[in-house]
């Protein structure tokens, strides 16, 4: 078994086995912090992008990316103000 497929198939158990057990606080919050990742993730891509001359198009894929899980959290963090009203995000010790 190669040491990536090793890996992902740790991270794949360990979601399935945590993420049933998180209360509905804990798991929007936990989605709500991979989504801030992506976030993250896709404007630094976008960045690197436009630094490299591969394509036009790359970086304005990235951007649209970026601004698409913006938009998603923007929604998540609507909707937990709305259920958990005056509540800080929970801060999850899952790390997948």
């Amino acid at each position: 078994m190669s040491e990536v497929f090793s890996s992902v198939n740790h991270i794949i158990r360990k979601c399935l086995e945590t993420l049933p057990h998180l209360n509905p606080e804990e798991l929007l919050s936990y989605k709500i912090k991979t989504e801030v990742e992506e976030v993250e993730v896709y404007y630094r891509l976008y960045e690197l992008s436009k630094e490299m001359i591969w394509s036009e198009e790359l970086p304005k894929i990235f951007y649209q990316l970026y601004q698409e899980n913006l938009e998603h959290v923007e929604k998540l963090l609507e909707l937990y103000k709305k259920i958990f009203q005056g509540k800080k995000l929970f801060q999850s010790t899952f790390h997948p």
